[in-house]
């Protein structure tokens, strides 16, 4: 046996060692803290807790429902909710949601069971958070909201190489659905034309911006 290989293996042992008392110090560290880390699974905090989505079908809820199903959430350990009076979508029948309205969104009695649901949610110690909008498809009531309906804004690029004086037509971008099927805006009333007077589509800004360290 060579003098090169009786080297090689008088090494070997202690890196083996070192290995392994490396190894072995990293599961003393997590054994130290896996107690609270298991505490903390036993008791978590509610900030940590997870929330439910808590659908009011067209309003059809009332006092006793509505402190059964927060003190079920409170007992399964649930930290808080979100509540969604859902009625499908405002714009298409074919989707209405079952069973019929009990009472109308935003009503007086609408608001007087979500005021009873929030101070419920207090006394249980759970936190609440309300849908913008009562439509499944549209972040809107179901009356006509007009220019304050949601929108979507465009972009359209078009580079250009200078100095150079130029007359071009610039395109309007395609407005799509959330499925990416072209969205199809309302048509101004007769006698107006789109883009003037609140109706849409309407230009917003056009920019000029420098780019790729152009002068």
């Amino acid at each position: 046996m060579s003098q090169t290989t009786q080297a090689r293996r008088a090494i070997r042992p202690p890196c083996i060692f070192v290995a392994v008392l490396f190894a072995l110090n990293l599961w003393a560290v997590a054994g130290a803290s896996s107690p609270g880390l298991e505490a903390g699974f036993r008791q978590v905090p509610m900030a940590d807790r997870p929330w439910a989505y808590w659908w009011w079908l067209n309003g059809n809820v009332d006092k006793p429902a509505i402190r059964r199903d927060l003190e079920a959430m409170k007992a399964v350990g649930l930290g808080g909710l979100l509540l969604f009076d859902a009625r499908g979508y405002h714009d298409d029948p074919s989707h209405v949601v079952p069973p019929p309205p009990k009472m109308e969104f935003m009503s007086t009695e609408w608001r007087r069971l979500v005021r009873f649901a929030l101070q419920q949610a207090d006394r249980l110690g759970l936190q609440v958070s309300i849908n913008l909008s009562s439509c499944a498809g549209a972040l809107k009531g179901p009356w006509p909201v007009g220019d304050d309906a949601p929108k979507q804004l465009l972009w359209q690029g078009t580079e250009l190489t200078g100095p150079q004086r130029l007359r071009l037509e610039l395109r309007r971008p395609e407005a799509t659905e959330s499925s990416g099927a072209p969205a199809r805006p309302p048509s101004p009333p007769p006698g107006e034309r789109a883009g003037v007077s609140g109706h849409l589509p309407r230009d917003v800004a056009l920019l000029a911006v420098r780019h790729g360290g152009a002068p």
